[in-house]
């Protein structure tokens, strides 16, 4: 798939679509709805992307700043916070979600879960959590490089195999 990576700062009026990956590494504001038909993914702080309407892609990885007006779809979703006053105005739609600050943002997921407390086994309801994530996602996405000899989900062997066109859902995901 065509990856695109925005070095520039760029203000779009309307709707812009995207046939392949986005990699944003400067402001992009588009005061429409942002389409992308691949996964979108900024370069930290320096990507710093705003969408007027709604944000639709295969995938949405933001470790800077994220704003959305409207809703966000997309199979997965990993930001550092998807909090309405900052990020997602509308609902979160996906497959899978994953925040490292929880938010309390409106998400419609099939899995929902703060990621930093996930990789450091918090007590609660792991082993649910664990189950539900195997029952979604191909075994390739789960490694045991933390540690404790457990496999869990890897967000960047997820990203790797999603910018490389591979599955990461199991062919029963719905």
């Amino acid at each position: 798939m065509d990856r695109t990576e925005l070095f520039e700062p760029l203000h779009h009026r309307g709707d812009l679509v995207v046939t392949g990956h986005l990699g944003v590494a400067a402001p992009l504001v588009v005061t429409g709805s942002l389409t992308v038909g691949g996964c979108l993914y900024d370069h930290g702080s320096e990507g710093r992307i705003v969408v007027g309407g709604d944000l639709t892609a295969r995938a949405v990885f933001s470790g800077g700043e994220l704003l959305v007006q409207g809703d966000i779809r997309a199979d997965v979703v990993q930001c550092v916070t998807l909090d309405p006053r900052t990020t997602a105005s509308g609902t979160v739609r996906a497959g899978l979600v994953l925040e490292q600050d929880s938010s309390g943002a409106s998400v419609e997921a099939d899995v929902h879960l703060d990621y930093d407390s996930y990789l450091a086994g918090r007590p609660g309801s792991q082993d649910e959590l664990q189950e539900r994530l195997r029952a979604l996602l191909v075994d390739e996405v789960f490694t045991r490089d933390w540690g404790d000899n457990e496999r869990r989900l890897d967000r960047w062997e997820l990203f790797d195999r999603l910018l490389d066109g591979q599955q990461v859902f199991r062919d029963d995901h719905g």
